[in-house]
């Protein structure tokens, strides 16, 4: 076999350029690859539409308000080792309605109202939220703070007042997600035609 001493092969270095040329241009598009599926993912929900979540969502309402009520009514008969079982019960399913909300309602109506053509349903959810945000820091505030301080014939007082406060706040805030947030959510449900 004859080498044909006509073409010229690659140096060494050339070799390297070469590689090193190949190697930024698959990292190139890898990292378009990587930013068309981040931008991909930002345009898909994560979560469909859930038929149960207003429902699911309501029925949380009820038994915040009902372990609400018997908290209050431990306070009132001074029933002290009932008012830690059920201080904690409101904490925790409070932390978690909360925690669900966020998930799944507000990503979802975030994700939905996010074209330009809903102004005025984005500013009412901007809105909503930011005053929402500072309600559950005021609810999160006196719940995070209260089971560390027990409740006795000293205290039980300011304990019933600033819980008075907190179901003012909490059935305001029920009330306005029922009848302002979720229907904002209920008005997405593809089943309905536009």
């Amino acid at each position: 076999m004859l080498i044909d001493r006509t073409k010229t092969f690659p140096s060494h270095a050339e070799k390297k350029i070469n590689d090193a040329n190949f190697e930024a241009t698959n990292v190139k598009k890898n990292q378009q690859t990587e930013i068309k599926t981040v931008s991909e993912l930002k345009k898909k929900p994560s979560n469909p539409y859930n038929y149960k979540l207003i429902e699911n969502l309501e029925t949380e309402h009820g038994a915040l308000l009902e372990t609400y009520k018997l908290l209050m009514r431990s306070a009132n008969e001074r029933d002290y080792e009932s008012i830690s079982g059920f201080l904690n019960e409101f904490c925790m399913s409070l932390t978690e309605h909360l925690k669900h909300e966020d998930n799944e309602l507000y990503l979802f109506l975030d994700f939905n109202y996010s074209e330009a053509k809903f102004h005025q349903e984005q500013s009412v959810l901007k809105d909503f939220r930011s005053e929402m945000k500072n309600i559950t820091v005021e609810l999160e505030s006196i719940i995070h703070q209260s089971p560390n301080i027990p409740v006795s014939d000293k205290t039980v007082e300011g304990f019933i007042l600033e819980f008075n406060e907190l179901g003012k706040i909490l059935v305001d805030r029920i009330h306005r997600e029922e009848t302002d947030l979720y229907p904002l959510y209920t008005s997405l449900d593809p089943q309905i035609e536009s």
